[in-house]
């Protein structure tokens, strides 16, 4: 029986812009992989990171899925009989096809006289933290990594004004359960002290139930 051939725009795109790889068969057979994005909640920064490298105007669905295109070799975990990716894997910058407006920009270093004094006297060596081959542009690319997107940080403000208003309620509860306790705590003393079943003085049990 002969093969019946795949479409090549079958499937679900690939999230970065200008891709044009598709999730199936066919993309697949040419040694194309797909993977799903990082968790938001467990992996805010490098989730973050992943969105802002693919410049859409939309976050991923739990569907999306980024090409293997777009990854170093170093990130792929070819052990086993599924590729995977390498945990903490990021996308390079240079392995999209972005557009001239949507590239990163990068700092270009000042040329004047007084700008060259004062870099070679204030000259500081990076972060141990980092890895000695980058260069300063990866550098500032890292630490603006840090900052996330606005909406990443609008979701955490949501997230932890939903965690507040929850905290506020359990709070309101127990409030109420504690005045609920003592209010029946002080009927079971009002009924002793009716049928003179106590001899404490009544005063003690109002200073403890106050």
């Amino acid at each position: 029986m002969a093969k019946v051939s795949v479409s090549k725009s079958k499937g679900l795109q690939c999230f970065a812009v200008n891709c044009r790889h598709y999730n199936n068969s066919y993309w697949r057979e040419q040694g194309i992989t797909f993977h799903k994005f990082p968790d938001e909640n467990k992996f805010p920064d490098t989730y973050a990171d992943w969105v802002r490298k693919c410049r859409r105007e939309k976050d991923p669905s739990k569907h999306a899925r980024l090409c293997s295109c777009h990854f170093e070799a170093k990130w792929f975990d070819r052990t086993g009989q599924t590729v995977r990716l390498r945990e903490g894997a990021v996308p390079d910058w240079g392995k999209f096809n972005l557009p001239k407006h949507l590239q990163p920009k990068t700092v270009k270093p000042r040329t004047t006289a007084t700008s060259k004094r004062a870099a070679e006297s204030a000259a500081q060596p990076l972060p141990d933290a980092l890895p000695s081959t980058e260069t300063h542009t990866s550098y500032v690319e890292h630490e603006h990594a840090y900052a996330g997107s606005a909406l990443m940080w609008k979701r955490k403000f949501f997230q932890l004004s939903e965690k507040h208003e929850d905290m506020a309620r359990e709070y309101s509860n127990a409030l109420r359960r504690e005045k609920r306790a003592k209010e029946i705590c002080r009927a079971f003393v009002e009924e002793l002290y009716e049928k003179n079943g106590i001899n404490t003085d009544k005063a003690v049990f109002e200073e403890i139930l106050e």
